[in-house]
């Protein structure tokens, strides 16, 4: 019991910040998804930046052919 009330607290205080920064979805659910697609956009780090190898071995890396 004493669960679910803390669930829905912590629900409750989610949307009001999500709302309070510009957001409007109306459910938790979807308010977490807007907000975790925004940090993951942000985050995005370009795959040639990463391997640092050209171009012929990411492209062969992602096929799954690398170091065959």
């Amino acid at each position: 019991m004493l669960a679910n009330i803390a669930t829905k607290v912590n629900d409750a205080c989610l949307m009001c910040l999500y709302t309070a920064s510009g957001g409007t979805k109306s459910t938790v659910a979807e308010a977490v998804r807007e907000m975790c697609l925004d940090a993951y956009k942000v985050q995005t780090v370009p795959f040639a930046s990463i391997t640092k190898k050209g171009a012929s071995f990411d492209k062969e890396h992602y096929y799954g052919n690398a170091g065959k």
